[in-house]
């Protein structure tokens, strides 16, 4: 990717490219900093309320749908029978596009309605209840955290720096350090591709790969999954520690092609392999 000298000219070229995502809140970036709470119960209730209203709109969708944009007063009559709030087919006897493009309505809020709640508790907090509190839907930050929900961030996924040279560390700093000199205030980066990245450099997936990956780039992560928010326009290899698992890719001829941190990986650690495994996907 060719970069200018503008910040504004570097970034947008990196949004563009799908390298970084926008700058938004961490609030809004990752589900992982909403709706703190420090009181263990209230986040439970917080997130089970959530997701009861979650799945109460996608109940509603999947019935309103089966509603003709006239629906008889018998159909009616079945839609509230099963549940569905007088106020939801009042709206749907609105809708312009009728029950079926209401349902649609629905849906979009249903899934975008995240049903993530963050606890946060002091690091006296013992191993065990910290999974189980996890295990059951909640975020858990431990300890003092340097940074606030409202704080700016960006993701930059770092799978698309690798090249057969390695890890280019110079573009990525450019970028990010175009992304802070933008913002007023201070700017978290969150690093997605990390289990692409890793695989593309040849390196093995565990925990030392990481810390070194963040080590030659010299600047403070903050690992976390992206909220549904931050992947409408930003999609990455892998989110967090997920491992990446896509090796090949259909293309539109119908062939199958290795995707390019499979590609790179095994050009770097078994070479005749990655010779054998081509001309296989090629002629099958």
């Amino acid at each position: 990717m060719a970069l200018k000298t503008s910040p504004k000219a570097i970034l947008d070229a990196a949004q563009d490219a799908g390298l970084v995502s926008g700058v938004m809140p961490l609030a809004d970036i990752s589900p992982a900093f909403t709706a703190q709470s420090t009181d263990a119960s209230e986040a439970l209730e917080n997130v089970q309320s959530k997701t009861r209203r979650k799945i109460s709109l996608l109940a509603a969708a999947e019935t309103l749908e089966t509603l003709s944009d006239q629906p008889k007063n018998a159909e009616l009559a079945e839609a509230v029978s099963q549940g569905i709030p007088l106020s939801l087919i009042e709206a749907g006897l609105k809708h312009e596009d009728g029950f079926s493009a209401f349902s649609d309505t629905l849906r979009e809020e249903a899934l975008s309605c995240t049903t993530s709640t963050s606890l946060h508790l002091t690091d006296q907090t013992d191993v065990e209840t910290i999974k189980s509190l996890r295990q059951k839907g909640l975020n858990v930050l431990i300890g003092d955290l340097p940074f606030e929900p409202s704080d700016d961030a960006i993701a930059i996924d770092l799978s698309r720096f690798v090249t057969s040279d390695g890890l280019d560390a110079r573009i990525i700093a450019e970028i990010i350090d175009a992304a802070k000199s933008l913002q007023a205030n201070r700017l978290h980066v969150i690093p997605c591709g990390l289990s692409a990245a890793i695989m593309a450099l040849g390196k093995p997936y565990e925990t030392k790969s990481v810390v070194d990956i963040c080590r030659t780039l010299n600047q403070p992560w903050l690992i976390t999954p992206l909220s549904a928010q931050a992947l409408i326009d930003f999609i990455p290899t892998t989110q967090g520690l997920m491992p990446f698992s896509q090796s090949a890719l259909q293309n539109s001829d119908g062939h199958w092609a290795l995707t390019t941190p499979i590609k790179l990986g095994l050009a770097r650690t078994v070479p005749e392999s990655l010779t054998a495994l081509q001309k296989a996907l090629e002629h099958p």
